[in-house]
């Protein structure tokens, strides 16, 4: 087994329990600093999927726009199926965050 098939594994063993999980970029797009966000937790039987894109050099205008995404699906492997891989963050990637959550539910 790869190294990251036991990632998965254990990324999942994590949303199973409840664990709130995700990864998040810092990364340079036509001069600005961009923050991106990707994180998925599993509550009621659902999962909740969380995503944001925000420009850092320009977060004013961030409170005026809807960047945030939730998505809830009925299944893992339908969240898994419509997982995108966006700015190097890959699922194999995600972990619990190490301080705040990366959303609130």
């Amino acid at each position: 087994m790869t190294d990251d098939m036991k990632q998965r594994e254990r990324v999942i063993a994590l949303i199973e329990r409840g664990r709130q999980v995700g990864a998040n970029r810092l990364f340079k797009r036509g001069g600005c600093t961009i923050y991106y966000v990707s994180a998925v937790q599993k509550k009621d039987g659902k999962y909740i999927a969380y995503t944001d894109e925000c420009d850092l050099d320009n977060n004013m205008f961030h409170e005026n726009e809807d960047t945030e995404r939730i998505t809830e699906y009925d299944s893992l492997d339908e969240y898994l199926n419509g997982f995108e891989e966006r700015y190097g963050v890959r699922f194999e990637d995600f972990g619990v965050s190490k301080g705040n959550k990366f959303f609130h539910i």
